[in-house]
């Protein structure tokens, strides 16, 4: 018996030592990250994001530049489906979804080349934090 508990209090330090090294578990970041990237006619662009709390305490920020005129599509879509709610706001315009539905917006006309933000957070999460989400960004 004495054996058996001296290699679970091994292996529990083991574990403990590993999940303290790691900056996804024991050292989750508070702070917005800033994403930028290019999308033009035909372009496609994503990245995965994982957020430590809801807003305004921690969100997003995308920088989005048009390279060329075009309509723009935006999906926003929860990773793990368990019922938490995201937003997405740019400029004065806001849209939100509860997994399992998506964020899908689509500009109503063409932009003009130039720079453009928006912004992703959480507003509730029931299934736990962090929670991550997806975007993805088309170009037409």
């Amino acid at each position: 018996m004495k054996k058996y508990l001296v290699v679970v209090a091994l292996l529990l330090l083991c574990v403990l030592g590993v999940v303290s090294a790691s900056n996804t578990i024991g050292d989750v970041k508070t702070e917005k990250e800033v994403y930028s990237f290019e999308i033009g006619p035909g372009g496609y662009w994503d990245v995965f994001s994982t957020l430590s709390d809801v807003a305004p305490y921690d969100f997003d920020v995308y920088v989005m530049t048009v390279t060329n005129p075009c309509q723009v599509e935006v999906i926003v879509e929860d990773c793990c489906i368990m019922g938490d709610t995201i937003a997405m706001k740019a400029g004065r315009m806001f849209w939100k979804a509860t997994s399992p539905d998506t964020i899908d917006v689509k500009t109503p006309r063409v932009l003009s080349v130039g720079t453009y933000k928006f912004f992703v957070g959480y507003l509730d999460v029931p299934g736990g934090l962090p929670a991550g989400y997806y975007v993805y960004v088309y170009g037409y």
